[in-house]
């Protein structure tokens, strides 16, 4: 059994109102929250799964190469959107990004030094999350 750790969450007097509002009869604010979770937790896995689809959908001519990049052993596609999205950050956040993309080239399967996460989609289908930098994610 797990031991529940007593925390206090502070909130706004409409969000304590709203939280009320959505308890069903006899069930508690753990559960609320835990059935909150959830319901967050699949809509992004809702949302990851139309992404990758529209990924494997969209014609080659949406996207380019990473042309900075000569000698990798495995392809690395960007999205045209992705890749303007790249060259209008920061400089250091686009070379944070064009380094971990050129690891990817080499190696796609990166070990335990990488932050990676196994997504298993509907229908067993599996993809990798990578984090880069705390703010972008390369699928």
């Amino acid at each position: 059994m797990i031991m529940p750790a007593v925390k206090r969450i502070p909130v706004s007097e409409p969000v304590w109102k709203a939280l009320g509002e959505m308890e069903g009869a006899g069930q508690t604010y753990d559960e609320l929250l835990e059935d909150m979770i959830e319901r967050v937790k699949k809509a992004r896995l809702d949302r990851l799964e139309e992404d990758v689809e529209l990924w494997e959908n969209c014609p080659d001519s949406e996207y380019v190469p990473l042309s900075e990049i000569k000698s990798l052993t495995f392809e690395v596609r960007v999205r045209k959107t992705a890749d303007a999205y790249i060259r209008a950050v920061p400089e250091k956040s686009r070379r944070i990004i064009k380094n971990v993309l050129t690891g990817l080239g080499e190696n796609p399967f990166p070990g335990s030094g990488r932050d990676k996460e196994k997504l298993v989609l509907r229908g067993g289908r599996e993809i990798y999350r990578l984090p880069i930098a705390r703010t972008f994610i390369a699928f």
